[in-house]
């Protein structure tokens, strides 16, 4: 668990550097999906190279991580913009004007509520699930064993998700390397619900739609009771959503703004859609 904690502070501590860095001008919102886009896109290529080398170890990866984030941690030193605040508070986020709306107060404690009883549910039972349990699992212990990315046939012979787009499995093998076991990673998708919720909210403030309205456009779309079922289950439905989400939201980005690093963004948000799986 320790050294879960620390890759993990590690990833998100160069990711936060890179997006203070190269997207400091933008607000908090913006800055904060860049965040988590490049972590996740850390996450891939990192695995995606020791697994090519079939030196897929966890001593590799942490390694790697540490790297990283020394590189970030130089190049942020060059020219960092100090007088931008990197603040990444609620309030930032969406609106303190919005957050003293009782209803809207109200809706966001009945999300999180739900949330953190469906988080301590999944931490406590086993997993279940088809596509969890025959390869968004399986591939991730046969990439442990043998050390590269190689897929196993799945069970009764199915070939077919021997050549699925593996993202979403790359994310649980993250998850699973440190403690060997998927206590971790029976939770891979809820980070992909508040992303897939602030990019919603970030889509509509995009278009023009006011504060509050944007705010219950994500939250019905949140309540949805089969995106809600996902919380139980360690598939990759909401992380397909939530990048497809932010591609969206990098892209009107680039159309009302036009600059050259929204490009960067929104390539890498569909990127890791096309290969996020099913």
């Amino acid at each position: 668990m320790p050294i879960a904690f620390l890759m993990n502070m590690a990833l998100m501590a160069s990711s936060s550097l890179l997006a203070g860095r190269y997207f400091a001008s933008e607000g908090p919102r913006y800055r904060l999906l860049a965040l988590v886009t490049l972590a996740y896109a850390q996450i891939v290529f990192i695995q995606l190279f020791w697994g090519v080398l079939g030196k897929l170890y966890l001593s590799n990866i942490a390694l790697s991580v540490l790297i990283i984030l020394f590189i970030c941690y130089f190049l942020s030193r060059q020219g960092y913009p100090s007088s931008v605040k990197m603040s990444l508070m609620p309030d930032n986020l969406i609106s303190g004007e919005l957050l003293s709306n009782r209803v809207a107060i109200l809706c966001l404690s009945i999300l999180l509520g739900f949330g953190l009883v469906k988080l301590s549910i999944n931490l406590v039972n086993s997993p279940f699930g088809w596509d969890s349990l025959n390869y968004h699992f399986t591939f991730p212990v046969e990439w442990i064993k043998q050390a590269n990315l190689k897929n196993p046939i799945t069970i009764n012979d199915d070939l077919a998700p021997s050549y699925y787009p593996i993202n979403g499995s790359l994310i649980y093998l993250w998850l699973i390397l440190p403690l060997k076991n998927v206590f971790l990673a029976d939770l891979g998708q809820i980070p992909f619900f508040i992303i897939s919720f602030l990019a919603l909210y970030g889509i509509c403030r995009r278009i023009g739609i006011v504060r509050e309205y944007s705010f219950y456009a994500a939250g019905l779309f949140t309540i949805t009771p089969n995106y809600l079922k996902q919380m139980e289950i360690a598939y990759v439905d909401v992380m397909v959503c939530a990048w497809f989400l932010m591609s969206l939201y990098f892209i009107l980005s680039l159309y009302y703004q036009g600059k050259a690093r929204h490009v960067v963004l929104s390539a890498i948000g569909l990127g890791m859609l096309i290969e996020i799986g099913r």
